[in-house]
């Protein structure tokens, strides 16, 4: 999975991802393998040292097909 947060800005911006409370990257390119317990939000928030600072979010669903067990 990859997100990309596309951003610039005078001074450039530092991009900072985030599931929950958790930092899970920077840079504007978010990339990971998916499992089924990474459904969630994931926002990038970017700040620049003008102390402007944005954000955006996405909601990534992850579906999974279910084995069956046999006896």
């Amino acid at each position: 999975m990859t997100f990309i947060c596309n951003v610039s800005g005078n001074p450039t911006p530092t991009v900072t991802w985030f599931r929950g409370e958790q930092t899970v990257g920077t840079g504007k390119t978010l990339s990971f393998p998916v499992f089924r317990n990474q459904s969630g939000y994931y926002l990038c928030v970017t700040y620049n040292d003008l102390n402007v600072t944005l954000n955006t979010s996405a909601y990534l669903e992850v579906h999974c097909k279910l084995k069956s067990v046999s006896e």
